[in-house]
């Protein structure tokens, strides 16, 4: 699987940079014929080469109508397309909108059913959002005491992708047999954390994709056939029969935390946007200070999540200035 998931960052990189590429150029690129790498994108990504392609060009195509004023001929070009007529049909097949009336009235794209396709463009609004290419969203801020809790540690972002990329793999890839024996009732729930309490200098490679559990779930009782013993060694628990797997948890204490968040977010066009005001506001803009705190990152880990009914969610670990612990 690893081989594979290589083959298809490696592609994508390739077409990011050359957008205009076609299946044979991107195949040769890899070392491999456009059936056996169309088949790879499917397993990896549930979109083949072709449709990879085509939806990478017309998300792209999304933040040059929104964010300039080059004519939609000249992006229908740009994206491969033979003429502006038929842009404009393969874009409202894809989207339900023409590219004059998105660009027109500045309608955020909606995708519902196709998670492939909403994947891409996600990937796209990132890319956008960092070339500045963004509108700002309003960030509710509150601050809340979490209680004690695990953080199981699935996999690491050892190669140090961007957060959205690993995200979105370890969605597709990442799987783990944790929520069969641990209570629905004690699992909080998937996501993102950034182990800032391990390795303080080392934040995006401790990135990690993995399960959030009530901390009065008693751990250490669990006994399967399948997951071993778990057993607390100072302050960490070690999983006897799954170290070579890779799989860590963690004891986080109580911790105060700033919440910044971004209600009922749904995932469009403007994602990266969100993601973008949202971290803006956690490094730079918000005045921790002014309200008698600083970052706590190394006892407790900051936390991301991203949901329909929560919307997009950064936790930050703090602290009451100039205190040692809390």
């Amino acid at each position: 699987m690893q081989e594979q998931i290589a083959t298809v960052t490696k592609a994508k990189k390739f077409i990011n940079e050359k957008i205009q590429v076609t299946p044979e150029e991107v195949s040769l690129h890899c070392n491999y014929s456009p059936r056996q790498l169309s088949r790879i994108f499917e397993m990896i990504t549930g979109a083949t080469l072709g449709e990879f392609l085509r939806w990478t060009r017309l998300s792209k195509s999304l933040y040059s109508l929104k964010y300039s004023d080059e004519p939609i001929l000249d992006i229908a070009l740009k994206s491969k397309y033979e003429s502006q007529e038929a842009f404009t049909r393969i874009f409202k097949n894809t989207f339900g909108i023409t590219p004059g009336e998105y660009r027109k009235i500045g309608s955020n794209i909606m995708i519902n059913g196709n998670s492939h396709l909403l994947n891409i463009v996600e990937e796209a609004s990132h890319e956008a959002a960092n070339n500045g290419h963004f509108k700002e969203f309003d960030v509710n801020i509150m601050h809340v005491i979490k209680p004690s809790r695990y953080w199981i540690n699935f996999e690491s972002n050892k190669k140090g992708k961007p957060p959205h990329e690993f995200w979105n793999t370890c969605e597709m890839v990442c799987e783990s047999e944790f929520d069969k024996i641990i209570p629905a009732e004690y699992i909080i729930g998937y996501g993102a954390a950034y182990l800032t309490m391990i390795e303080t200098k080392e934040v995006m490679r401790r990135m990690s994709w993995g399960l959030e559990v009530d901390g009065s779930f008693d751990i250490e009782t669990i006994d399967s056939s399948d997951c071993g013993k778990f057993r607390i060694v100072e302050g960490k628990c070690d999983i006897e029969s799954l170290n070579t797997l890779g799989y860590d948890i963690f004891k986080i204490p109580e911790s105060k935390y700033v919440v910044f968040n971004i209600p009922q977010h749904i995932a469009t066009d403007d994602h990266g946007g969100a993601v973008r005001s949202i971290w803006e506001l956690v490094n730079e803009k918000y005045n921790y200070s002014e309200h008698g705190l600083e970052w706590n990152h190394q006892v407790a880990p900051i936390y991301e999540d991203s949901s329909p009914n929560f919307g997009e969610t950064v936790w930050v670990p703090v602290k009451s200035k100039g205190s040692v612990n809390k």
